[in-house]
């Protein structure tokens, strides 16, 4: 009787750990607290270094762009609502993708810019293209505005 106990209790444990464990291994991209990005940005002089933040920020991008897909399809869910307080469900769907939306572009336009760095460090390397980035959502802000000129 105490040993089912006992392997009952080790079974939950091994699925807590495993709980645990799985949204840690099932994150691709490394978190960073502020003062280490901004330590790394000051003290970047490697490719390596370069590398690491352009994909960091693209990976940010994307995941912003992804939340800014999310908060637009609420929006469409939710603008054919009545409408019973200010500012609606739908305004606020509205206003969260608009700003993820300037978030990922400003990712986007930092990452360019450890790009455009480890281009000249590292010849092999090809920066990710406006169409790559398109991908993920929209264009990159250097591409943008280029077409309104």
């Amino acid at each position: 009787m105490k040993t089912n106990r006992l392997h009952a209790g080790a079974i939950g444990l091994a699925i807590c750990a495993i709980a645990t464990v799985l949204p840690a291994a099932a994150q691709s991209q490394v978190q960073y607290n502020r003062s280490e990005l901004h330590k790394m940005m000051r003290e970047a002089s490697t490719a390596d270094q370069f590398r690491t933040l352009a994909n960091w920020f693209r990976g940010e991008e994307a995941a912003l762009r992804g939340k800014a897909q999310a908060e637009r399809l609420d929006y469409e869910r939710y603008k054919t609502t009545v409408r019973t307080k200010a500012p609606t469900r739908a305004d606020n769907a509205r206003s969260m993708a608009d700003h993820y939306s300037y978030k990922a572009d400003k990712m986007a336009a930092l990452a360019a810019g450890y790009e455009t760095q480890l281009a000249r460090l590292d010849p092999s390397y090809r920066p990710v293209t406006t169409t790559a980035s398109a991908l993920a959502g929209t264009a990159c802000p250097a591409s943008s505005r280029s077409a309104q000129n």
